[in-house]
C-alpha cells in the first residue's frame, strides 16, 4: 500500500494541488485522510482507489504501479476472469494452459497449452478466439436449452 500512497502524492505534487486541496476534491473534510494514505497508514479499497485516480486524472494502474512491476501485473492478468474459465475449461477435458510473457515488457506473447504428452503454443490472437467459440458454444447450448423447455411447456 506504501507503494500507492508514494504514487499518489507523487500526482498530486504534478498537478501541484495541496493534500487539501486534494480532500476537498475527494469530499474530505480535511487533508488528514489524504496524508495518512499517503504516508501508507490509511489502506484504499477499489472504489476509492478509483475515486483518487479520477481526481488526480490518472488510472488506478498508474497509481498501483502496475505497468512497472511485473509481479503485481502477472497477478492481475491471471485472475482475468476469461483466463480463468478457460484454464478450467481445459483443466476438465485434461489440458493445461500457461500464459508465455515477454522478458522485457512483461506482456503476453501468447499461450502454451498441454495434453497428455502434446504441447504447443498458441498466440494470443487464437487465444482470444479459443474463448468466444467457447462462450459462443456454450450461449447457444443455453438457448437450445431453453427453447427444448419452452416446446416442452407448450407440449403439455
Amino acid at each position: 500500500m506504501e507503494v500507492i500512497g508514494e504514487n499518489i502524492k507523487k500526482r498530486r505534487k504534478e498537478l501541484r494541488l495541496t493534500q487539501e486541496e486534494l480532500a476537498k476534491k475527494l469530499g474530505y473534510k480535511s487533508r488528514t485522510t489524504i496524508a495518512k494514505i499517503e504516508s501508507g497508514e490509511n489502506e484504499l479499497n477499489h472504489t476509492k482507489l478509483a475515486a483518487f485516480a479520477e481526481a488526480l486524472e490518472t488510472t488506478p494502474l498508474n497509481l498501483m504501479e502496475w505497468n512497472f512491476n511485473a509481479k503485481r501485473h502477472l497477478q492481475q492478468i491471471r485472475e482475468n476472469r476469461d483466463t480463468v474459465i478457460i484454464q478450467n475449461l481445459l483443466g476438465f477435458m485434461g489440458c493445461k494452459i500457461e500464459m508465455m510473457l515477454s522478458e522485457e515488457e512483461h506482456k503476453i506473447i501468447g499461450y502454451k497449452v498441454e495434453h497428455k504428452e502434446n504441447s504447443f503454443n498458441i498466440t494470443v490472437e487464437e487465444f482470444y478466439k479459443l474463448i468466444n467459440s467457447i462462450k459462443s458454444y456454450i450461449k447457444f447450448t443455453i438457448y437450445e436449452l431453453i427453447e427444448k423447455q419452452s416446446e416442452a411447456m407448450r407440449n403439455k
